[in-house]
């Protein structure tokens, strides 16, 4: 008997911020694991990410990556979270006003529904949602995001609470990140809206100096056998740094996740362990 199938959605955020996080997107795609993307329509390679799931539908789902921390607002400034020309303020400064200003909730909701909207042209399907640096579950924005989801049927919405385990029990992020999940989780079940739920995994992993090493030990002591897990497959560019905030110096060990992923001894490990890589509507 072979080990205890597992159903997972390995899904690739980021798609259409640059040229490169698409590339390294396609070929995490191509080398078996990766069949959900999140297109974030405010990053500056959005058309050329479209096209790329047009062309590889319906092998390779699309759900939002709903953004308030990269690249211009669709529909223009909003009051403590973009500049004056539009242009989003970094995550720290987003975080703060979330918690302690009183924001345009009109202004948010509108941005969440162009965004929507945005991402849905060309009648793509959306199979799910989420948000760069986990937006969507942040104060405020998740009270106009759960207004916009009565209007738009997701069937899938991240809930960025991550499997508690000795290495990450007392991580203030995982633990802030669950704090604004269940809040999330309250508001959007008090209304009977449609979305699925499952395990979440990848926040802690993320740019992992032994991210072989620290995914086979998480999948190891995976306790549920349907997942959602978050991946960032992507090749260095310019553009990339240029949009992201935190940094290009603050991501060291980005390539080793997307050689990992890529690498076709680690996919036939990963699929000798059980693993089913899937899409959402596999495991629902």
């Amino acid at each position: 008997m072979g080990p205890p199938r597992k159903w997972i959605v390995f899904c690739a955020d980021d798609l259409g911020i640059s040229k490169g996080t698409n590339e390294g997107i396609l070929r995490a795609f191509e080398a078996g694991l990766v069949r959900e993307t999140s297109l974030c329509v405010t990053g500056k390679a959005c058309e050329e990410g479209i096209a790329l799931v047009r062309e590889l539908h319906p092998e390779l789902g699309m759900g939002l990556h709903l953004s308030f921390t990269l690249g211009t607002a669709l529909k223009g400034p909003i009051p403590e979270l973009t500049d004056e020309k539009g242009r989003f303020y970094p995550l720290p400064r987003v975080l703060r006003a979330c918690l302690l200003k009183k924001l345009d909730q009109e202004a948010i909701e509108g941005e969440i529904l162009a965004q929507l909207e945005r991402a849905r042209s060309g009648d793509l399907l959306l199979t799910h949602l989420n948000g760069h640096h986990h937006v969507h579950v942040f104060p405020q924005i998740r009270d106009a995001l759960v207004r916009a989801l009565q209007k738009h049927n997701i069937p899938w919405i991240r809930l960025p609470i991550e499997e508690a385990h000795l290495w990450n029990l007392f991580s203030p992020r995982r633990n802030l990140l669950a704090l604004f999940t269940r809040g999330f989780r309250r508001r959007a079940r008090a209304l009977h809206l449609p979305r699925g739920e499952t395990s979440f995994l990848g926040l802690s992993g993320f740019d992992k100096s032994d991210y072989r090493g620290f995914f086979l030990k998480q999948l190891r002591q995976l306790r549920s056998n349907r997942a959602e897990w978050m991946v960032h497959p992507r090749l260095e560019d310019q553009d990339f740094a240029h949009l992201d905030h935190l940094g290009p110096g603050q991501f060291p060990n980005f390539g080793k996740e997307l050689a990992t992923l890529t690498d076709p001894e680690f996919v036939d490990l990963v699929l000798a362990m059980g693993v089913r890589p899937s899409r959402f509507g596999e495991i629902a």
